[in-house]
């Protein structure tokens, strides 16, 4: 009951965060040329784009599926139901707790020690900051004013980037350095708990070894690039919806950006820092009509919401869980 009110206060702080940001952005725009770009939105291609959207997700549920291999076997199904699981989970709280859930829902499910899956869910998430280099590498060609808060968002991503390739690094090359910088981190602890915790790393770097395997690393590569397909096919697609043609470098660029901020700290819902984000990149950056971005983005919004919350919803039935008690889930419990 504790941690499941310390997270509604999470929630509800960053939630009052995304209203001031949503309020801002209703200033910014005009409410009535965006009503009248969502009257006239086609549904097929709405259709069209909610289902590359999910094959994003399916395609990046298959690459987890691959790099788990070592550790467990799983179906198809199961692979995407804790991957959706997870995702809600992200979708809801303002910081990552999804990706510890997902080793959670192993252990409880499979009996798979977090030790074991938290490595596999490390270099997941590794391969999604991946595309941080193809962005740095398309800037020269795609035109647009890249300013200054896009250049940020890329810089911060790209240090978290290079963090994680070092730790995988040092923990495939010099595991008792790795192990010995991540221990150093936790020396403040109780001894007690200190204890508990350097048997964890030393169990989270010896687990660290099933990505040693050069045919998970390849595979790996080829679903990202296919997940970042789905998703480019997404937004050209929602664009689409609204008699816009945007061109296929820009769509790819921009949304593979917007993804890559979700490694931050974001709102319930992405509720303010999505409005924000998408007029940076789209109106700032690439002079799209802010009225546009705002219909297709708002709109954008509302149907990927309502597919993260449908299908996280059955996922987390599936797994026999309510929210109430996805946030009361005591973590400590599973090693």
């Amino acid at each position: 009951m504790k941690n499941f009110l310390k997270e509604q206060k999470k929630v509800l702080i960053s939630l009052i965060i995304g209203i001031i940001l949503i309020l801002i952005w209703l200033k910014f725009v005009d409410i009535e040329q965006m009503w009248q770009y969502l009257k006239n939105v086609n549904l097929f291609w709405v259709l069209i784009s909610s289902i590359f959207y999910l094959l994003a997700y399916f395609i990046r549920s298959l690459r987890w599926k691959v790099i788990l291999n070592p550790v467990v076997k799983t179906s198809v199904k199961e692979i995407f139901t804790l991957f959706m699981s997870g995702m809600l989970i992200n979708y809801i709280v303002p910081i990552r707790v999804g990706e510890l859930a997902k080793g959670y829902f192993l252990k409880k499910n499979r009996d798979i020690p977090m030790a074991q899956s938290l490595p596999t869910i490390f270099f997941d998430k590794m391969m999604d900051l991946m595309p941080v280099l193809l962005l740095f590498i398309l800037i020269p060609f795609i035109g647009g004013d890249i300013n200054q808060i896009m250049l940020k968002i890329l810089n911060i991503v790209l240090v978290i980037f290079i963090i994680f390739v070092v730790i995988i690094i040092f923990c495939l090359v010099k595991k008792e350095y790795a192990s010995a910088i991540l221990k150093f981190f936790f020396i403040w602890l109780p001894k007690k708990i200190k204890t508990q915790v350097n048997s964890f790393i030393e169990k989270f770097v010896d687990g660290m070894k099933v990505i040693k395997n050069h045919k998970i690393i390849f595979l790996a590569v080829v679903l990202t690039i296919v997940a970042i397909l789905f998703d480019t096919l997404y937004m050209v697609t929602m664009f689409k919806a609204f008699n816009y043609n945007i061109a296929l470098l820009i769509a790819l660029f921009g949304y593979t950006l917007i993804n890559l901020s979700y490694i931050l700290p974001t709102p319930p819902a992405q509720i303010g820092s999505n409005e924000a984000i998408f007029i940076v990149i789209f109106t700032f950056a690439f002079g799209i009509d802010k009225n546009l971005v705002s219909a297709t983005l708002g709109f954008a919004h509302l149907i990927t919401a309502t597919l993260i919350f449908l299908v996280g919803i059955i996922s987390l039935n599936t797994l026999s869980l309510s929210f109430k008690q996805v946030f009361s889930l005591n973590y400590k419990d599973s090693k």
